[in-house]
């Protein structure tokens, strides 16, 4: 059904739908098979905020509780 169905579309503008969109991770980004262009899949999602979002992380979860498919990693 997906998020493009009759019933959400219903509720939600074209404008709504596309800022939540923004938000769902795409694990294939992180696939080479599916990701063939010549960017890695973090500057794909996170454009050029990685750097940054990865000092958050070390800062607030240094032990990695928080989870999600396309992770940001802490570097070294």
């Amino acid at each position: 059904m997906g998020l493009k169905s009759a019933c959400f579309r219903k509720n939600f503008t074209d404008r709504q739908i596309a800022s939540l969109y923004r938000f769902l991770a795409d694990p294939d980004l992180a696939d080479p098979r599916h990701n063939r262009s010549d960017l890695p899949w973090h500057a794909l999602f996170h454009k050029g905020n990685y750097r940054r979002l990865q000092r958050i992380e070390r800062r607030w979860d240094p032990s990695d509780y928080f989870r999600h498919s396309l992770p940001v990693t802490t570097a070294p």
